[in-house]
C-alpha cells in the first residue's frame, strides 16, 4: 500500500485517538451545597472542553458517513 493511501486510511483512527485524548482532558468536582457539579480541564494548554470535542467528532462522522453514502449512491449500490 502507498504511503498516501495508507496515512489516508489511518485518518479515522488518528481523530479518534484526539477525540478520546479531548474527552480524557476533564475532571468534574462538587461545587456548593445544591449538589452542583463543576466541570475543570485537568491539562490547561488544551483549549477543548468534552462538549466541544464530542460535537466536533460526530460533526465529521457526519460528514464521513455523507459522503460514503453519496458514493454508493452515484455507483448504484444504495441498499434497498
Amino acid at each position: 500500500m502507498k504511503i498516501e493511501d495508507r496515512s489516508q486510511r489511518l485518518v479515522p483512527h488518528q481523530l479518534t485517538s484526539y477525540l478520546i485524548d479531548e474527552l480524557m482532558n476533564l475532571r468534574t468536582k462538587p461545587a456548593g451545597a445544591n449538589n452542583l457539579i463543576a466541570v475543570e480541564p485537568i491539562n490547561k494548554r488544551m483549549t477543548k472542553d468534552k462538549f466541544s470535542s464530542l460535537e466536533m467528532g460526530v460533526y465529521v462522522i457526519s460528514l464521513m458517513e455523507q459522503e460514503q453514502t453519496s458514493r454508493r449512491r452515484n455507483r448504484g449500490l444504495e441498499r434497498r
